[in-house]
């Protein structure tokens, strides 16, 4: 047998058996047209909006809805036969998730969804001469530019034919496979293969005599391939389709997508009772039900089946780099609530495929929320260095372990494959894979750890925008079931079923590998600072919530109807604008436009319902005369600014003990006042005097400032030419070198615009065009605020430099009027530190990262996220880079930069043009940042305090000190707030300077009971309290929940 020839002959007859598959296809052209989305569309009268639709017809809109109507009568010729609706629209083999996407009904009922994926609608599987079927499609343009032209077919399937022609092509495409990875097995599959094509009769097709040479062939096919399973790797399959929330399309269009994949998953289900599908998000099942009862209805009969899977523990795959800590909490509590109360199932995994880099945070996140498992396949895309593992125990900050597994679906010969891949980096795997013997080769070969276990997991189907498997992949799922030679078994598993057994199998293996800190992932850096008002508005309004929380719970309303409403519909903009394409600022320009509506509005509202909830608190207090109090809702005690913005003057302020209180009128109007000993969690009041403020003196600026903490001197450009921190006698400025320097550089990355930052970057900066001069705004009791302007080519930075008296921190105010396309500003800071490593804030904690580039780990990390802060300190001394809404630093050889602005023009072409407004600061101390406090001087740069005008008032008495206050200063108290079920107060608190320590925490009112609880606010463990105190330990970094419960 010659093979070559063996290999072409048998693709022909596929080819020519395919051909036959469809026994009669009519076109139908005739239709009735309606523009738009109309609800009713299905139902409704035809009235004459509706116009005569010829089908075939260019329609060249762009995200555009049309309906389209008929009635179709089985004709004579298809009587008995199994008949099918097909629809084309020119796109098939093109990338599905932008192009046409339609949803089906049949006689007024949702079928399924239509796409360049998913083609055909089975009308009848044994249809009647004259039985006529009303046809409803509300189809999508799509996104992508062109005619599209629509074609619809009435067509008659041979279902032998069709069966014939899947079992014949598994062993043909297993054969092409092998052809160069396995010559042993492709000469046997070949050989195999060639009795039954030697058996089959073409010439009179549906003869009798070609029904009997096919029957023939089939039991050779049978007792070849598909009589029983072979011993033999086996690579676990589950049904999947990924739907982004939001990217190349709207969260609206999201809803729409989410009803064709999940309609199309139930109609498959029909169809193939082995079909086994996983979805996460509960977000999604949130839509159905809102727009589909009845098919919500039918989703959770599956999952009553077991043919359903949900999992993912989050409320949809957030990104886990710019979210904060409490947020993802909360992502987790309402995930973990939506799928228990509507399905009785808990999530085991964080299922997060296509998010771009995991925090260090998240084992302990998983692990205090019963989150045993993780899964991505993202890493796999690292532009340097390849993970050593794809199963793993991934360890955190803290020391919490997960069971980390990275499925590796992928083609084992590339130029086979028939997955649209986004990366042409070595090695990658996919979250949307299909289902074939190359995939399945290449999956079970790209696996690192088949000296632990030989299974596997592929995920399967369509996705990005929706549409999952198809029946195609599900065919060859029934036969590669069996294991053709050389090629592995297909089964069709539950993901935490493959979890639980892999788990239970491997993890206390001597060589079970640990990787321990951060999945940093090398690529998508620029998701770090692109869209930079979105990512503002998402720290701005994470604080504004939860100090809105904790504020509420110092006033004792925390239960109050009116703020409990506006704490939801705020948190749940939060939550759902968190997704891995809104907040890294990779998606269209019209999703943008929509969360800054969103967030205007929580934001307003939020600020409305602070201020009420001020009121509250401030009225309980007693006041001797006219004054000021002042609110900390931070759980340290504070000597911080206070901003006063009711437009009224104020007198001289003193404290309690009669001290003066430093202040003085802003630029803007506002009063500025520096207060100091503010207790944790509590206030403190000031009193009004007949004294007259100061007015601000003017100063001629001579390009130095002096307090007792730092002095500093600036060059006319206001680059810092010398810093020098006083208490560790330090000069902080790299010799020669200036602080403070605000450069561009051109951005134009390789592959992803508004995704990447290259390394490259640096190679091309520009210094600003022109600088105004520098001038004096402010001078007054509190601060110094020097003002100054510079161009890059059409964009403007106008910067103010805040000097404070008694503060050693200096800020630089700022604001953009950006126009350009291409560059990056960055802030520059080269510091005279001896040390190799920097630390930078991540929710609930903080990592070093290594600022050499000894190894292509270090390397890679040219840019990386950081929240509030990153430092670099040597024993003695160091310095903090602080800021208000920035993630993106990039700190390597002492030069400490932080990216301020990305302007790509893919998939946003407005991307961050406009106005910017964005705080940083920079901290010199003596000392590690430990000592000297970082975390709270970054605290305090981004929660702001409190205040409240107030008359002469007796207050209701039940005054405190603090609220709560803990014993250790590295024990910070995230957030307090109502219980979820309503049961007393949770209170969310972290250790931050990786210390074990023994913490005495004392309320303000008595304690009946405090539980210690996991993240899901579940009790654990009751503790014994004191009248008004309890005791607990911290470990190194660990965040804990404590349920107070008053008398």
């Amino acid at each position: 047998m010659n093979l070559i020839f063996e290999l072409g002959r048998a693709q022909r007859l596929r080819e020519d058996i395919e051909k036959m598959i469809i026994v009669e296809k009519r076109e139908i052209t005739a239709y009735k047209s309606l523009e738009g989305k109309k609800k009713d569309g299905h139902v409704c009268a035809i009235d004459g909006q509706w116009k005569d639709y010829v089908m075939g017809t260019a329609w060249n809109q762009v995200d555009a809805h049309r309906w389209f109507r008929t009635t179709i009568t089985i004709p004579e010729s298809m009587d008995g036969k199994h008949v099918e609706f097909l629809i084309t629209t020119g796109r098939e083999g093109e990338w599905d998730a932008t192009n046409p996407q339609m949803i089906f009904y049949l006689d007024g009922q949702l079928i399924q969804g239509i796409d360049v994926n998913h083609r055909e609608v089975t009308i009848s599987g044994k249809a009647k001469v004259g039985d006529s079927y009303e046809i409803a499609v509300l189809a999508y343009s799509g996104m992508v530019e062109g005619d599209l032209v629509i074609h619809t077919y009435l067509i008659a399937v041979d279902d032998r034919v069709q069966k014939l022609y899947y079992d014949l092509l598994i062993p043909l495409q297993s054969a092409y496979v092998l052809k160069k990875a396995d010559e042993e097995n492709y000469r046997r599959v070949l050989q195999s293969m060639a009795p039954a094509l030697d058996a089959l009769d073409l010439r009179d097709a549906y003869s009798e005599k070609f029904y009997s040479s096919i029957e023939k062939a089939e039991q050779i096919l049978k007792e070849a391939f598909y009589s029983e399973e072979r011993e033999c790797p086996t690579v676990s399959a589950i049904g999947h389709t990924h739907i982004d929330i939001a990217w190349l399309w709207t969260v609206e269009q999201t809803r729409e997508k989410v009803l064709r994949s999940f309609s199309t998953v139930l109609r498959l289900m029909e169809q193939y009772p082995d079909y086994k599908f996983m979805s996460s998000q509960p977000i999604l099942y949130q839509f159905v039900k809102e727009q589909e009862p009845e098919m919500y209805e039918k989703i959770k009969e599956r999952i009553r089946e077991g043919r359903w899977e949900v999992d993912g523990a989050m409320w949809l795959e957030a990104d886990c780099n710019l979210t904060g800590g409490e947020s993802l909490v909360r992502q987790i509590i309402k995930g973990h609530r939506f799928f228990l109360e509507e399905f009785g199932k808990e999530s085991k995994s964080l299922w997060l495929p296509d998010v771009f880099g995991y925090s260090a945070a998240l084992p302990q996140i998983l692990k205090k929320s019963g989150i045993p498992y993780f899964m991505t396949t993202k890493i796999a895309w690292n532009q340097y260095d390849q993970l050593p593992n794809d199963t793993f125990i991934w360890k955190g900050i803290d020391g919490s372990e997960v069971f980390a597994f990275m499925p590796t679906t992928t083609d084992y010969d590339k130029d086979q494959g028939l997955n649209i891949s986004f990366s042409d980096t070595r090695n990658t795997t996919t979250y949307t894979g299909i289902i074939n013997p190359n995939m399945a080769l290449g999956t079970f070969k790209r696996f690192q750890n088949r000296d632990l276990t030989e299974d596997t997991l592929m995920l399967f189907g369509f996705g990005d925008g929706g549409g999952g498997p198809t029946k195609e992949m599900l065919e060859s799922a029934e036969r590669l079931k069996y294991g053709i030679p050389g090629i592995p078994k297909i089964r069709q598993e539950f993901e935490q079923d493959y979890f639980d057994r892999t788990y239970e199998k491997i993890h206390d293996l001597p060589d079970m590998p640990t990787w321990d800190g951060e999945l940093y992932f090398e690529y998508h850096r620029g998701t770090l600072t692109s869209m930079a008002r979105n990512k503002r508005s998402n720290r701005k309004n994470e604080i504004l919530y939860t100090q809105m929380e904790t504020a509420s719970c110092m006033a004792g309303i925390e239960k109050d109807e009116q703020l409990q409403n506006v704490l939801d519909k705020g948190w749940d903009i939060l939550l759902i604008n968190q997704f891995h394409d809104i907040v890294p600022g990779s998606s269209i320009k019209p999703v943008y436009e929509q969360t800054d509506k969103e967030y205007h509005e929580i934001e307003e509202a939020g600020k409305e319902e602070l201020n009420r909830v001020v009121s509250a608190a401030v009225g309980r207090l007693s006041m001797e005369k006219e004054g000021v109090v002042v609110m900390n809702t931070q759980g340290y005690e504070r000597d911080d600014l206070v901003v006063l913005d009711d437009g009224t003057e104020i007198p001289r302020l003193v404290d309690e003990d009669g001290r003066n209180v430093p202040a003085q009128k802003t630029a803007d109007g506002r009063y500025l006042l520096y207060v100091s000993h503010i207790p944790p969690l509590g206030y403190k009041k000031l009193y009004e005097t007949e004294e007259l403020l100061e007015e601000s003196t003017g100063k001629e600026w001579d390009y130095t400032f002096e307090n007792p903490f730092i002095k500093v001197c600036f060059n006319e450009k206001m680059e810092i030419t010398s810093l020098y921190e006083k208490e560790a006698e330090k000069e902080l400025i790299q010799e020669g070198r200036c602080g403070n320097v605000l450069r561009t550089y051109e951005d134009r990355p390789m592959q992803w615009d508004n995704w990447d930052i290259d390394v490259f970057y640096q190679r091309k900066p520009y210094e600003a065009d022109w600088y105004s001069p520098a001038r004096v705004i402010e001078n007054g009791e509190v601060r110094m605020v020097v003002e100054f302007e510079c161009g890059f080519l059409d964009s403007t930075v106008t910067q103010q430099v805040c000097l404070y008296h008694q503060i050693p921190r200096i800020d630089f105010r700022t604001k953009a009027d950006w126009k350009t396309h291409h560059v990056i500003l960055k802030t520059h800071f080269p510091v005279d530190v001896n040390t190799t490593r920097a630390s930078y804030e991540i929710q609930f904690g903080n990592v070093e990262r290594e600022t050499t580039n000894n190894y292509s780990w270090d390397t890679a990390k040219f840019e990386a996220c950081g929240h509030k802060w990153a430092d670099l300190s040597e024993n003695s001394s160091g310095i903090s880079l602080l800021n208000d809404c920035k993630y993106g630093y990039g700190i390597k050889k002492g030069d400490m930069s932080l990216t301020l602005i990305k302007s790509g023009t893919y998939p946003n072409e407005d991307a961050d043009i406009g106005e910017h407004e964005f705080t940083y600061s920079i901290y010199p101390h003596a000392g590690r940042w430990q000592e000297a406090k970082t975390v709270e001087m970054a605290y305090n740069l981004n929660v702001p305090m409190l205040a409240k005008r107030t008359g002469r008032q007796e207050g209701c008495g039940g005054e405190y000190e603090s609220f709560l206050k803990c014993s250790q200063e590295s024990c910070f108290v995230e957030v307090i707030k109502k219980a979820e079920d309503g049961n007393g107060v949770i209170v969310r608190m972290y250790e931050n300077k990786n210390n074990r320590v023994r913490a005495q925490i004392q309320t303000a009112y008595p304690i009946a009971h405090v539980y210690e609880c996991n993240l899901l606010e579940e009790n654990e463990e009751e503790l014994t309290a004191g009248k008004n105190c309890f005791e607990t330990v911290f470990k190194p970094y660990e965040i804990k929940t404590f349920r107070l419960i008053f008398e």
